[in-house]
């Protein structure tokens, strides 16, 4: 797995241990634009979430859910993709937290989608 980042603020990287040094405040830009957290950067390296399963299901979703403020005011919206989910800031469009979508959820959403297909609302 690997995620190319560009230089955006003072970040290490330690391959052999899939670790990210960096503030917690950090914004980690990738080559392909996309904007982690430190923590976020983090569980996709130790979580094995590649770049391209989070692109996609940014560009595809299979469920978006509903913006959700927690206990410190910061919000946050979970978009679930076929290999990926992902929880991002809306307001400033940071990933903060990745993780693998799990087969179950995928079929569970399709079959979803495939009958709200079959059977429109009028």
């Amino acid at each position: 797995m690997s995620i190319s980042f560009r230089v955006a603020s003072p970040v290490r990287f330690d391959s052999k241990e899939g670790s990210v040094q960096a503030p917690e405040t950090v914004t980690i830009l990738t080559k392909t634009g996309l904007c982690f957290s430190r923590h976020a950067a983090h569980r996709a390296l130790t979580r094995h979430v590649p770049e391209c399963a989070i692109a996609d299901a940014l560009e595809h979703p299979l469920k978006e859910g509903e913006v959700t403020v927690d206990e410190f005011g910061r919000p946050a919206l979970r978009i679930v993709g076929k290999k990926a989910e992902v929880v991002l800031n809306p307001e400033t469009g940071v990933i903060v937290s990745v993780n693998q979508t799990k087969p179950s959820k995928v079929r569970a959403l399709a079959a979803t989608h495939f009958k709200s297909d079959l059977n429109p609302r009028r």
